[in-house]
């Protein structure tokens, strides 16, 4: 009763109404974060390490509940703004960060996500050709030699067998980004993000 009477006041509790008590109480008990604690809990949130950029974004739109992100001037709601501004500023990629900030013609949250999609695989994709692109043979400056067939070692072979395919496992209707395997061990090196039958050495 006097926790009752100290969050009641001014008021008598005596003349407060059973459903006003009963706010008083549940503001008590379990109360609701005000919109400058939401806020800082939203502009804190940036992409965790293994976030993808779905959940990322999904993360943060539901982080935006209750945070009054509204115009001073016009009222209107501005939540899209500040989604852009955070997700771009949370991004682990800083790369990938710089281009969308370079980007003049992004003007909604939605067209960030699907940009941000594109660079990514567009990174990935170029990753894995960089990787194959390093294990080519060298080309010999004597002519004997360039004339000369490279030799079918093991490692040569299964990378020619690996273009065009998930270099993760070696499945060819997937990007590597997008393989269920990217967080399992290999057997062979203990190195997680591809199978055995993919390991080069």
């Amino acid at each position: 009763m006097r926790k009752l009477m100290i969050y009641a006041q001014p008021d008598d509790p005596r003349s407060i109404t059973f459903a006003d008590l009963a706010k008083i109480l549940d503001d008590y008990i379990d109360p609701v974060p005000g919109p400058y604690a939401l806020q800082h809990r939203f502009i804190s949130r940036l992409q965790n390490k293994d976030e993808t950029i779905h959940v990322y974004a999904a993360t943060l739109r539901k982080l935006t509940t209750n945070c009054d992100f509204q115009c001073l001037n016009c009222q209107k709601s501005i939540v899209d703004n500040f989604l852009c501004l955070q997700f771009i500023r949370g991004l682990r990629d800083s790369d990938i960060r710089t281009k969308l900030l370079q980007n003049k013609k992004i003007e909604t949250f939605t067209e960030i996500i699907q940009t941000t999609t594109v660079l990514q695989m567009a990174h990935a994709h170029s990753s894995a050709h960089h990787s194959l692109s390093q294990h080519d043979l060298p080309i010999a400056t004597d002519q004997r030699q360039r004339n000369k067939k490279p030799t079918s070692t093991p490692i040569y072979t299964k990378l020619r067998q690996l273009q065009g395919k998930c270099f993760r496992c070696g499945i060819e209707d997937h990007m590597a980004n997008e393989c269920g395997i990217i967080n399992q061990t290999c057997y062979k090196c203990q190195k997680k993000g591809h199978l055995a039958k993919v390991y080069l050495h």
